[in-house]
């Protein structure tokens, strides 16, 4: 049986954390799960192997009240085997403090951090355990596009760009 995966993005707040979240979900299929991609007002009730948040702060800012968005994502952990925030922002913001803090109350597992290097140094000592750090890199999509791109014999209109 393939391995599940629902990706909750904020889907009204800030279309580049949308974005990233579609591209968890390509990657997650190349790997073989089978994966859905949603809101918190779209999600259908049922048990996945994996509940990812993109990002959490971003989701319940989306949603009507933060303890609303916090009720729903309570239903969507309990109905998953592991639960992750993925972080898309630097850890030394306030922005990370109220992100980690709704992290807790929500009682999610992991915090994944994707993005071009690592910041386990610059993490809250408490948060160091759950931390796991994921390269932002490109998709096998995105890979061969960039590929024929630079195959490519078409003339680009700014030659030292894609």
């Amino acid at each position: 049986m393939q391995p599940s995966a629902v990706i909750v993005i904020a889907g009204t707040v800030n279309y580049y954390y949308d974005d990233i979240g579609r591209r968890v979900g390509e990657a997650l299929r190349n790997l073989g799960f089978v994966v859905d991609v949603c809101t918190l007002r779209t999600y259908q009730e049922q048990h996945y192997d994996w509940a990812f948040f993109m990002p959490l702060l971003e989701v319940c800012v989306a949603y009507s009240t933060v303890e609303e968005a916090m009720d729903n994502i309570a239903r969507i952990v309990n109905r998953a085997d592991h639960s992750v925030n993925v972080l898309l922002e630097c850890v030394q913001t306030k922005w990370f403090a109220t992100s980690y803090k709704y992290f807790q109350q929500a009682r999610l597992q992991l915090l994944f951090d994707l993005g071009l290097h690592t910041q386990a140094a610059f993490l809250p000592s408490e948060a160091a355990s759950v931390y796991h750090f994921a390269y932002n890199g490109p998709t096998r999509r995105e890979q061969v596009l960039a590929r024929q791109m630079l195959d490519s014999s078409t003339e680009r209109p700014i030659p030292w760009t894609f």
